[in-house]
């Protein structure tokens, strides 16, 4: 069950507290603080549970989301079955915006992936009144959505042509930092399953360990007691250059 309600008049201090979260979303670095501080003021917390699902494609979820915490999900779905794991929504990034300008665009399973997982979410009614004399923030919403829409577009388009292993190295790329080597990983990684990592390269999860252990083999990554913890940059490139 759902473990916080949507608040729906913050404190001074909840709007500090929601200003700064929204402050460190890529999207919105350009925006005015007087934006920001609207956005702030209709912004309401939620926090749901590992496998909660957010929205579904019978479900309209009529906001934009903003994850503080956690790791979520978006799969594609055919009726009630979660199917390919299409991208991750992380922390600090925005969600639910590509259905702002398409509204009967469906989301597909927005589904919790960490234990739990704490996000701010406004409505798209307050977002359209915010943004009527503040045009930056329709621009930054319209990249947002852009690149939402490449994203998509490339997932499928690898997971159509590309062999597993380059799709299974391209997954875990987001994840390598910048460092030469073997370097750790990006802790979401870490919350991840076999099960996860396989629906992110559309295949399954036997397909999945036979991968890692060649790229493994291949000193693109190192495990410890069976979770990926080091990542080598440069490796999986040229797994996935291949």
């Amino acid at each position: 069950m759902e473990t916080q309600r949507g608040r729906p008049a913050p404190s001074p201090r909840d709007v500090e507290e929601e200003h700064a979260v929204l402050r460190r979303v890529p999207t919105f670095f350009d925006l005015s603080n007087d934006t920001i501080t609207a956005l702030a003021r209709v912004a309401q917390v939620r926090t749901l549970k590992k496998d909660e699902r957010l929205a579904t494609p019978e479900r309209v979820w009529p906001f934009i989301g903003i994850l503080q915490q956690g790791l979520l999900g978006l799969y594609s779905a055919d009726g009630r079955e979660l199917q390919r794991l299409l991208f991750l929504v992380q922390r600090n990034e925005l969600f639910g915006v590509v259905p702002f300008f398409k509204s009967e665009f469906a989301n597909g399973n927005i589904t919790v992936l960490s234990s739990d997982a704490t996000f701010l979410q406004i409505t798209h009614e307050a977002v359209h009144a915010i943004a009527q004399d503040r045009p930056e923030l329709m621009y930054s919403l319209g990249v947002a959505c852009a690149q939402r829409v490449e994203k998509l577009a490339s997932a499928l388009q690898a997971q159509t042509f590309r062999p597993v292993i380059d799709r299974v190295a391209q997954s875990l790329l987001p994840y390598a930092s910048q460092a030469s080597g073997l370097s750790p990983c990006d802790p979401t990684l870490v919350r991840m399953t076999q099960s996860h990592i396989a629906s992110a390269a559309g295949t399954v999860k036997e397909v999945v360990a036979r991968a890692i252990a060649e790229l493994e083999t291949g000193g693109a990554l190192r495990r410890e007691r069976g979770h990926i913890c080091e990542l080598n940059r440069t490796r999986l490139l040229e797994f996935i250059d291949a």
